[in-house]
């Protein structure tokens, strides 16, 4: 498993210094924690994943290397890395 940075998420990279992304498990932001604590599943994870690099990146929803890209992304994260 490749290093952490404890103040990124490990499942979406979101800056965990910002209180806008804090949630109630270390490690993790708002958005990847379900209500009951969990992580929430890759499926569920990728699909925000996805609206955010859309949006940040300005992608089209088309792109036909979004897809790509997005896996890629996520292998690099901790928690979903190879």
């Amino acid at each position: 498993m490749p290093p952490t940075l404890p103040e990124h998420c490990r499942s979406c990279a979101a800056p965990l210094a910002n209180p806008d992304f804090q949630g109630p498990r270390e490690h993790y932001c708002k958005y990847c924690v379900a209500p009951d604590g969990a992580v929430k599943p890759r499926a569920e994870a990728r699909a925000g994943i996805r609206r955010w690099m859309i949006q940040a990146w300005r992608l089209p929803e088309d792109d036909p290397t979004l897809e790509r890209r997005l896996d890629d992304y996520m292998n690099a994260m901790p928690h979903w890395g190879r």
